[in-house]
C-alpha cells in the first residue's frame, strides 16, 4: 500500500488494519515508513502498488497531483483511494485548518477527476467520504470545466 499520509506501520494510522505483504506509509513529519513529501516520494519511487491511499495536504491541487502521480505506479487491477471527499461541515472543508475535523477542500479534486476520461470514480459515503478511482474509461464523466474560481460550493445532500 502506498499513501501519501498514512501511518502504515503504526497502530493508529489507517494502514494498520491492512493484511499485505508489504505496506509503505508516506509522511514528512509523523508515522509511515518514509519520511518525505509525496512529491519527493513518487519522484524517487521505482516500486508499482495495488492500492494508493491518499490522505495528504487537503487541498484539491495537491490530491490532483498525487492521483496523477499515482496513476503512473498503479498496477493493473489496482485502485486509488482518497480520503476526505465529503465533509462533515461547511467549516470542515476550508481551505486552511480552523477546527479540529479537518477535511480541507479535497472534494474538488474528485469532482474534477470525474471530468478526466481515462479514469472512472465513486463516492463511498464511509468515514468522511472515500473517493474511488479506477483506470478505466469513464463513460459518464463530467463534461464541464471546473472553474473554481466562479465559487464553486460543497452541499451536503446525503442524510445522516
Amino acid at each position: 500500500m502506498f499513501s501519501s499520509h498514512d501511518r502504515a506501520d503504526d497502530n493508529q494510522g489507517t494502514g494498520a488494519g491492512v493484511q499485505a505483504a508489504r505496506k509503505v506509509g508516506v509522511d514528512p513529519n509523523r508515522g509511515g515508513t518514509i519520511r518525505a513529501t509525496s512529491q519527493d516520494c513518487f519522484a524517487s519511487n521505482s516500486d508499482t502498488f495495488d492500492l494508493i491511499f491518499v490522505d495528504g495536504l487537503h487541498h484539491h491541487e495537491q490530491v490532483i497531483e498525487d492521483v496523477r502521480n499515482a496513476l503512473d505506479v498503479l498496477r493493473p487491477g489496482g485502485v486509488i483511494v482518497l480520503h476526505d471527499c465529503l465533509p462533515l461541515s461547511c467549516v470542515a472543508q476550508y481551505r486552511e485548518q480552523s477546527h479540529f475535523i479537518w477535511n480541507g477542500d479535497v472534494w474538488k479534486a474528485l469532482v474534477e477527476i470525474r471530468t478526466w476520461p481515462e479514469v472512472d470514480t465513486a463516492t463511498c459515503l464511509i468515514d468522511h467520504g472515500l473517493g474511488i478511482v479506477v483506470p478505466r474509461a469513464n463513460y459518464q464523466r463530467m463534461l464541464r470545466t471546473i472553474d473554481y474560481d466562479a465559487g464553486l460550493r460543497f452541499a451536503m445532500s446525503a442524510s445522516s
